[in-house]
């Protein structure tokens, strides 16, 4: 199975100053992570065909947004504390301060809700065009809130 965004497309699409972000914290391997949690549930049958490049225009236009912030989210907790040959460590810059459990649970949850919101896009706008996605069966939906597929 291949990702279908680099890291470099993620860190541009679903951070903040990403100029200044570490690519390098954004792994094929969590892209893929993310795919399987998130994509192949909601997209049931057309997951097959995506990963074959059989819909490109959807990738760009629907999926890759969302895709990208389900990246941001199963990332965001090795960002605030990391794990090393120095234990668990908390990182520190001059001019910021680590969040708390509560302000990064609280931003995650803020950035899964948009994930959900735009992938339901995509679901609905692949499901209203039938035409285009032939023989779409629809997998799990997607959760209006709370933060996960089932």
């Amino acid at each position: 199975m291949k990702p279908l965004m680099t890291p470099s497309e993620v860190v541009a699409a679903a951070f903040e100053n990403s100029e200044a972000f570490d690519t390098g914290k954004i792994t094929p391997a969590t892209i893929l992570e993310a795919q399987r949690k998130f994509l192949r549930p909601a997209l049931g049958n057309l997951y097959g065909p995506l990963l074959a490049d059989g819909f490109p225009d959807l990738l760009e236009e629907y999926l890759k947004a969302p895709l990208a912030l389900y990246v941001k989210w199963l990332v965001m907790p090795s960002l605030a504390v990391q794990c090393g040959n120095t234990g668990i460590v908390t990182p520190k810059a001059d001019t910021f301060s680590p969040a708390d459990a509560r302000p990064l649970a609280h931003a995650r949850r803020a950035v899964k809700v948009s994930a959900n919101a735009l992938l339901r896009c995509a679901v609905e706008h692949i499901a209203a065009n039938p035409q285009r996605y032939p023989g779409f069966e629809p997998g799990r939906p997607v959760r209006a809130t709370g933060g996960i597929v089932f």
